[in-house]
């Protein structure tokens, strides 16, 4: 199989200049060259932070900037990279993780196991700045190779949007992400789940590091809601799957709760039911 063509995106809202450097030199260091790197700054034309990154990245020409006239999210920033891209697979990094430098050479192989993989991904690595531990990602733990569509509406076995890879094609048919409060990368999996294969490795394939509160994950009520879109979407595919449904529906609950959100109230006794015929 020929070499596939890499897109590296990296899209970037209120992130201070040495984190998102760290970024970008994680990309260009990579034992497998990427073909191009798509910078996405949706900070605002005009804005302190857009004016400091195009100054910072006018001395790095192997960088395509592509800064938005105004703040649009991370879903739109994102899909935007999706029109611009010229690889042939495209693959994400937030703008205060870092690709481990063998992403690439670890993960290209897998498209080669079958012409139907869309979808490669790896682990993670997470680092808390609070506590000075580290740890594996979620994923890492409960970690599958090939997740299924039905495995995928259970849990997110792929995880943060910096750990895959994708056909470029395959995400322009799937329309890209959705316009949803949170949780808009594991709704995409699902989809691809739905109608392409997935593989994955359990290498370790980038770095996390929490460092500030800026994510929009870091809001509870709005992973919450971000449930609550994926729950809504695949309703009727969740009746048919009694434990993937009272996964999400914890899921919805765990997070409304502890953010005191009065929306979840009728997800909690629907999880209660769930439970209850499940037992």
């Amino acid at each position: 199989m020929a070499q596939l063509r890499v897109t590296a995106v990296i899209t970037t809202y209120h992130r201070e200049w040495k984190m998102l450097q760290r970024s970008i030199q994680s990309v260009l260091e990579q034992t497998v060259p990427v073909m191009e790197l798509l910078l996405v700054d949706d900070n605002g034309l005009g804005t302190a932070y857009q004016i400091q990154i195009a100054q910072e990245v006018a001395k790095f020409p192997q960088i395509r900037y592509l800064p938005l006239e105004k703040n649009s999210g991370v879903s739109a920033a994102r899909n935007y990279a999706i029109a611009e891209a010229k690889g042939d697979v495209l693959g994400y990094l937030d703008d205060d993780d870092a690709w481990c430098p063998d992403k690439l050479e670890k993960l290209l192989p897998l498209f080669g196991q079958d012409a139907d993989i869309a979808l490669v991904f790896g682990t993670g690595r997470v680092f808390q700045k609070d506590t000075g531990k580290e740890h594996y990602n979620w994923q890492w733990e409960v970690f599958k190779p090939e997740p299924s569509y039905v495995d995928m509406l259970y849990t997110d076995y792929v995880g943060s949007a910096s750990a895959p890879l994708m056909r470029v094609e395959a995400l322009r048919a799937l329309g890209g992400f959705r316009q949803q409060p949170a949780v808009e990368d594991y709704e995409l999996w699902i989809r691809f789940a739905q109608r392409y294969k997935l593989c994955g490795t359990r290498d370790v394939v980038f770095l996390k590091y929490n460092e500030t509160e800026e994510h929009v994950s870091g809001s509870l009520r709005r992973v919450g809601q971000g449930f609550r879109c994926i729950y809504e979407l695949y309703r009727v595919d969740y009746a048919k799957h009694p434990t993937a449904r009272t996964a999400v529906l914890w899921n919805i609950c765990r997070t409304g709760v502890r953010s005191f959100d009065p929306a979840v109230v009728p997800f909690v006794l629907e999880w209660m039911l769930s439970r209850m015929h499940r037992g």
